[in-house]
C-alpha cells in the first residue's frame, strides 16, 4: 500500500511539473485576442509589465518587458486611460489555476504594433 502511495504522489508531481513549466505557445494560431481601456500599469515578477484593463478580471503581461524595452513611467504616460488590443496566449497552468494572468504575445494601440513576439 506504501509503495503505490509513493508511486501515484510520483506520477502526480511528474504531471504537475509537465503542465507547470511547459513553454508557452506564442503562435497566432494558439491567441485571443481582447480590446479594453488600460486601468493599471505596474511592475511584477521579474521585470515584468504587468496591464489591467477596465472591466476585465485579471492581468496582462509582458514577460521582461521592463527588462527588454519599456520604461514604466513612459508606458503608463502613453497607454494609461487610452484603449489598446491585446493578443494573449491561451495557456493554461496548475501555478495559475483560474487562469487570471494572460501572457501578452501582441499589443497594439490603433494601427501601431507596440510589441509582438508573433510570427
Amino acid at each position: 500500500m506504501k509503495k503505490t502511495i509513493i508511486i501515484l504522489f510520483c506520477v502526480f508531481m511528474a504531471l504537475f511539473l509537465f503542465l507547470a513549466l511547459r513553454p508557452i505557445s506564442a503562435d497566432r494560431g494558439n491567441c485571443k485576442t481582447i480590446s479594453g481601456t488600460v486601468s493599471e500599469v505596474t511592475e511584477g515578477g521579474v521585470k515584468d509589465l504587468v496591464i489591467k484593463l477596465s472591466g476585465q478580471d485579471g492581468i496582462f503581461y509582458i514577460n521582461r518587458g521592463l527588462e527588454k524595452r519599456f520604461k514604466l513611467s513612459e508606458f503608463t504616460a502613453r497607454f494609461k486611460g487610452r484603449e489598446v488590443t491585446i493578443s494573449f496566449a491561451d495557456h493554461w497552468t496548475p501555478l495559475d489555476p483560474l487562469n487570471k494572468t494572460k501572457h501578452i504575445t501582441e499589443l497594439t494601440f490603433g494601427q501601431e504594433v507596440v510589441f509582438s513576439e508573433l510570427d
